[in-house]
């Protein structure tokens, strides 16, 4: 009986019966799949085998860290902490308007965050969009309406949407 040698992958399910000289076989269960692969005297097929497992691999772990989203709280204690402009609430935005010592300049704005790696990234990049827009409008503050995480493939990668309004603050 040959020596085998085992490899595993979470929800990796790859082709490696393509590669001559290699005898597979496979125990597919939930979340697993276990390899085994006979040992083999070339180094190169031992090598392209473990290259495509941690290339699946890598690929199943960015994709799983897309998937987690911000829950409401965790969002407004951390969007203002990622940007330079000042995050208001609507009713500091609306004290500040009765008191003449700030003025709406655009309600309603939406942004699509470019994607990230993680929620993190996705956070920081819709930040960094916040910004650019508030100094667009020649604004210093800004109040966050609504948003959500959008799926964009039917795999788990999503997009983060902003809306926002921006003001000038005294």
């Amino acid at each position: 009986m040959p020596h085998l040698r085992r490899y595993c992958g979470a929800g990796v399910n790859l082709s490696l019966k393509a590669i001559k000289g290699c005898h597979l076989e496979h125990i597919q269960s939930r979340f697993f799949i276990i390899v085994y692969v006979s040992e083999i005297e070339n180094p190169h097929i031992m090598r392209r085998i473990t290259i495509y497992l941690f290339v699946a691999f890598m690929v199943l772990m960015f994709n799983g860290c897309a998937t987690t989203t911000y829950t409401p709280l965790q969002m407004h204690n951390t969007l203002p902490t990622l940007t330079q402009t000042k995050y208001i609430t609507r009713e500091q935005a609306e004290a500040a308007i009765k008191e003449n010592k700030g003025k709406y300049l655009v309600r309603g704005r939406s942004y699509a965050a470019p994607m990230g790696l993680n929620p993190k990234a996705d956070l920081k990049n819709g930040a960094k969009g916040i910004d650019e827009w508030v100094m667009l409008d020649g604004g210093n503050a800004y109040v966050l309406n609504n948003y959500k995480w959008v799926n964009t493939d039917g795999l788990g990668t999503s997009q983060l949407f902003i809306e926002f309004d921006t003001y000038q603050l005294q």
